[in-house]
């Protein structure tokens, strides 16, 4: 076996060339944020967390992500990098401090279950990287004219999302119930022009313009500016909404609470229950009652009462 001295000495020099490698590449760079190799929705809300650095006056940030058009023309971060998970020791040793902002963590009761800090996501995550005092509880995302026009024509549109469901992070508690969108499609198809965004899986209304898996992220996000209203579930695209200044309707059902994950200038359909928020994304010992509860006729409710709402302020 060799000697303790002569095997340090060959991992330095094993890793000597990745670590220029990095030194080099994010020369100027004194920290990255990564949320690991997470959900999309994840990596947006990071944009809040690099726009409070920012504010602060730590501008010499990266970021590394899967998802790099989420970040495109903004101030922040100063570059954006891709999500590797091998290269974080190396950017370590170059001597960049690396954050992976939290908000939640494994319960101590339950494995099973999900425990949120504090305050909205945003909050603990910005905590999370040494943030102090209020922040902006909202992502960013900023559109080129050229984007925003080339979906003009869906200015009075209600935009839809059927399901959020995602093969590698799968949280059935979230989603409400395919025979219940497709009757508040057909009631929805009598109210206005409905636009359905999402997966090609995801169950479709029945008269929606159909653009599931048709459309780049990007793309979404310009949709989702001209729209006059977002109908979807917690998750990614009620984010993505937020983040471009839409209003929604959103369905909660009792897996986690508005005021962690949502945002006041929405509908947040939430059902107060004994168990809930209850921080469970598969199991439930009640039959998802607080799902159960949300109809339809509900939500129909909920949206033509936010469509007589003022339109947010859009940026430029």
């Amino acid at each position: 076996m060799l000697p303790l001295q002569l095997k340090k000495l060959y991992r330095k020099l094993y890793w000597l060339p990745k670590d220029l490698r990095w030194k080099i590449q994010l020369r100027g760079i004194d920290e990255l944020v990564h949320f690991g190799d997470r959900g999309i929705g994840d990596d947006l809300l990071c944009t809040a967390v690099l726009h409070e650095m920012h504010k602060r006056g730590r501008a010499k940030v990266a970021m590394m992500t899967n998802w790099p058009e989420l970040f495109e023309n903004l101030p922040s971060p100063a570059k954006v990098i891709p999500w590797d998970y091998g290269a974080l020791h190396c950017i370590e040793r170059a001597g960049i401090k690396t954050w992976r902002p939290t908000y939640a963590k494994v319960a101590e009761e339950s494995p099973l279950r999900f425990s949120f800090a504090p305050g909205h996501l945003i909050e603990a995550m910005c905590r999370s990287v040494g943030i102090e005092g209020d922040v902006e509880n909202r992502p960013h995302v900023w559109l080129t004219d050229t984007e925003k026009g080339k979906w003009s024509s869906l200015q009075q549109s209600l935009v839809v999302q059927t399901s959020r469901a995602n093969p590698r992070f799968a949280l059935p508690n979230k989603e409400w119930y395919p025979a219940r969108w497709h009757k508040l499609g057909a009631l929805l198809r009598k109210f206005t022009r409905v636009v359905q965004v999402g997966s090609k899986e995801d169950p479709l209304l029945e008269g929606a313009d159909d653009l599931r898996g048709s459309t780049s992220l990007r793309d979404v996000a310009a949709i989702l500016w001209n729209a006059r209203l977002f109908l979807g579930l917690e998750g990614f695209l009620m984010h993505l909404a937020r983040a471009v200044d839409t209003r929604a309707v959103i369905i909660f059902g009792g897996y986690i609470h508005p005021s962690c994950s949502g945002y006041p200038e929405n509908s947040n359909l939430f059902t107060e229950l004994a168990c809930s928020p209850c921080g469970y994304p598969v199991h439930c010992d009640f039959d998802r009652e607080c799902m159960k509860r949300i109809l339809p006729e509900d939500v129909l409710a909920a949206v033509v009462e936010a469509w007589e709402m003022p339109r947010l302020t859009k940026r430029a």
